[in-house]
């Protein structure tokens, strides 16, 4: 298992969309609990995600899913919703 400090650009990961190995791009840490992922799929696709360990507070994750309309991803889900 891969430490969150551990997540260096290059490396292949499994988990982090299910059923996929995806390849990290860039890896940016916050503190020991959060890391923010832009990554491509074996199919090239890129994407970006941010694992929290704690949890997200409805107030931050108001404002992610407000950013996410405004740039027009075609997603903004929490792994707990």
């Amino acid at each position: 298992m891969t430490m969150l400090s551990e997540t260096k650009p290059g490396i292949r990961l499994n988990g982090i969309i299910s059923n996929e190995t995806i390849e990290v791009i860039a890896a940016t840490p916050f503190g020991d609990d959060a890391i923010d992922l832009v990554y491509r799929t074996v199919n090239g696709r890129h994407d970006i995600q941010v694992s929290i360990s704690e949890g997200v507070p409805d107030d931050i994750a108001r404002t992610i899913r407000e950013n996410c309309k405004v740039l027009k991803f075609d997603n903004s889900e929490f792994g707990n919703e």
